[in-house]
């Protein structure tokens, strides 16, 4: 049975683990030079992808708060609440590097290349930044959620441990690349999390 408290936040999920690989495999198919080129090359031009890269920001925020309150729901993990939040907003950090897209834009010609160029690097330097700490903020939450695993449902536990996973790779940033296909299946795990009922939850 379904547990339509936390329906929409399911949806959700399920909607972000199909639109995050389709977005990010086609960015990176354009460039193989790596994520940093790949943001670059992107801040070019303004089209559909910024509205679908906004959407993800947008997606992501809203499940990472929905799971703030279903752990409140749960059993006391304040810290892990928190962190929750962080990631939200380093997520927010990240997809809000659209706006430079945006101003590129408005601005056309009239932009000068030093202009360019020096947005181009604040953009680079809130990307990185903000993956960096999601990396490191993540790895304290994943970590944090699996010396509760004694007391939440063998989904998190999964989910957690896909996380911890996730983050290191990121951290390597050489293998990042692999978090195309781990986060989609981080958030099918969410999913079923988010719609199972309670009841129908294992404790191990």
């Amino acid at each position: 049975m379904l547990n339509r408290d936390y329906l929409l936040p399911g949806i959700a999920a399920g909607l972000l683990a199909v639109i995050f690989p389709m977005y990010w495999i086609s960015v990176f198919g354009e460039t193989l030079d790596g994520l940093g080129e790949a943001l670059k090359l992107d801040l070019q031009s303004l089209n559909f992808s910024d509205l679908v890269f906004v959407l993800i920001g947008a997606l992501e925020i809203y499940v990472y708060l929905s799971l703030r309150k279903a752990l409140k729901d749960m059993f006391d993990v304040e810290g892990v609440r928190i962190l929750l939040c962080v990631l939200a907003v380093l997520v927010l950090a990240f997809h809000a590097t659209v706006l430079c897209d945006v101003y590129l834009a408005v601005a056309g010609d009239k932009a000068s290349n030093d202009v360019v160029e020096s947005i181009s690097i604040i953009a680079m330097v809130v990307s990185a930044g903000s993956l960096g700490l999601y990396a490191l903020v993540g790895l304290i939450t994943a970590a944090l959620l699996l010396t509760k695993r004694h007391g939440m449902s063998s989904l998190l536990t999964v989910f957690s441990i896909l996380l911890l996973l996730m983050c290191i790779l990121q951290l390597t940033v050489i293998f990042a690349y692999l978090n195309v296909f781990l986060f989609p299946a981080a958030l099918l795990i969410l999913m079923v999390f988010f719609i199972k009922k309670p009841e129908q939850i294992e404790v191990i």
